[in-house]
């Protein structure tokens, strides 16, 4: 039996929408790990519509947060 061959999860398809983001960031200048996080997460929260946006590494930290906040 012959297996086909499929597209790893990891080759994910690049939009151009991807791609002018990119660019932007590297026309901004440079910038430190720091402020382009800071920068991300005032334009999620601006795109959403909300007041705050926390960036997090995992899922697991995200619901520690949230809990953490809800406890309160």
């Amino acid at each position: 039996m012959r297996i086909g061959r499929i597209l790893p999860p990891a080759a994910s398809p690049i939009g151009w929408t991807n791609l002018a983001f990119g660019l932007r960031g590297l026309v901004k200048g440079n910038k430190s790990r720091d402020d382009f996080a800071a920068d991300f997460a005032a334009d999620l929260a601006l795109h959403y519509h909300q007041r705050h946006c926390f960036l997090v590494s995992s899922g697991k930290a995200a619901l520690t947060l949230i809990l953490k906040a809800l406890h309160q």
